[in-house]
């Protein structure tokens, strides 16, 4: 379990660092619902329910999460932002300019 919390955590810093938090927060936040279940399942034993009503309401859950991450990806509100963060140029720090403390 150790090792699946430290990939966890490179994967999801790594996912933080490819693209701007709107865009992939709401990946990790479908993702992680879906591996947690995996690791009670494979690791803990557990079982998910197979009745009618309860597949039925984990299929609305999983069509409501996908409908969000579609909705967000397409949001005006998230392409604005995206080409805010393209148009602002990466600031370099060298040699102690701009750094507290700094010459």
């Amino acid at each position: 379990m150790a090792v699946v919390a430290v990939v966890g955590a490179i994967v999801q810093q790594s996912a933080f660092q490819a693209g701007p938090l709107p865009v992939s927060l709401p990946v990790m936040d479908a993702v992680e619902p879906t591996v947690a279940t995996l690791l009670g399942v494979i690791g803990f034993g557990e079982t998910v329910s197979t009745e009618p009503v309860a597949l039925l309401f984990q299929f609305v859950g999983i069509f409501a999460l996908l409908a969000g991450i579609v909705t967000l990806d397409r949001s005006p509100v998230i392409h604005s932002l995206m080409s805010r963060e393209a148009d602002v140029p990466d600031i370099e720090l060298s040699a102690g300019v701009g750094v507290a403390g700094g010459a």
